[in-house]
């Protein structure tokens, strides 16, 4: 038992050694000569932390955003320059110490694959599942770097979910719902959200909105029906009042009116000036 025992006392010091030896060779370089292997890989190894994961984590970090803006600085002019490496880092970083909340923000800010960007995020979210900012960051950039609003709403819809959250969050994941064709989710967001918050006044927003949703809905599906029948989308709504599928046009809350999108298939909302 005591040979085993000062073997292991011999094993955990030739780590720390060994793990000391490694930074000392980095410290000892300029910043700028660290290879990224070294960085994405070698300190990495959770064999050299020993219990201080933390402290390897913030050393990569600022090792690394020191090498990272050298890299940036050279070059400056290049719109299009992407740094190898760098999503290697971050998950590095966040192997090490997964509870490390800035590094998940600054490789959202740093990253320029918006997929490396969700990839942060998913795993940040995993760590901090109380935090909706991560999941909003997530739908952000499905609607706006993906183009793809359904999955986009869905995320929305989670952030929605999570206390302390802002009413703006089921406010645009009922927006996207709506983009994507789904009015029925989107209608769904905003009760769901109005039960929940204790604001009159956002309730008052959100269940307005919710009805002006449900007009529209009732709009899309008596037009989706005049489409079935008469094979074409009709030139004015009020075809559909013609044809007996709505008793008559509703007027739009707050002025305005309804029109058919003829490109998109849908009816939309337009504000009078």
């Amino acid at each position: 038992m005591k040979q085993k025992t000062w073997l292991v006392w011999v094993a955990c010091l030739f780590m720390t050694g060994t793990g000391w030896l490694q930074l000392q060779r980095v410290s000892q370089k300029s910043v700028s000569e660290v290879p990224k292997s070294f960085l994405s890989l070698e300190i990495s190894n959770g064999a050299f932390a020993l219990g201080q994961e933390e402290l390897w984590a913030d050393f990569l970090l600022v090792q690394g955003m020191v090498y990272y803006g050298q890299e940036y600085r050279k070059h400056r002019n290049d719109p299009n320059y992407s740094p190898q490496g760098l999503v290697d880092l971050f998950e590095a970083i966040t192997n090490l110490d997964p509870w490390y909340y800035e590094a998940y923000r600054l490789a959202g800010n740093l990253l320029r694959d918006p997929e490396d960007r969700i990839r942060m995020y998913e795993k940040a979210s995993l760590q901090f599942p109380k935090d909706w900012r991560f999941i909003e960051s997530i739908g952000f950039l499905y609607f706006n770097e993906l183009q793809d609003p359904l999955t986009a709403a869905k995320y929305y819809e989670q952030a929605s979910q999570i206390p302390e959250r802002p009413p703006y969050v089921a406010s645009l994941a009922s927006r996207f719902y709506q983009k994507a064709g789904y009015y029925e989710s989107a209608i769904r967001t905003l009760r769901d959200f109005a039960l929940q918050t204790e604001n009159e006044q956002v309730r008052e927003i959100l269940l307005s909105r919710a009805r002006r949703l449900e007009i529209l809905l009732t709009l899309q599906i008596s037009l989706e029906r005049f489409k079935r029948r008469f094979g074409r989308l009709p030139q004015e709504l009020s075809e559909l009042v013609q044809a007996q599928l709505l008793p008559s046009l509703p007027s739009l809350p707050g002025g305005g009116h309804y029109r058919i999108d003829h490109e998109t298939g849908r009816v939309i909302e337009v504000q009078d000036n």
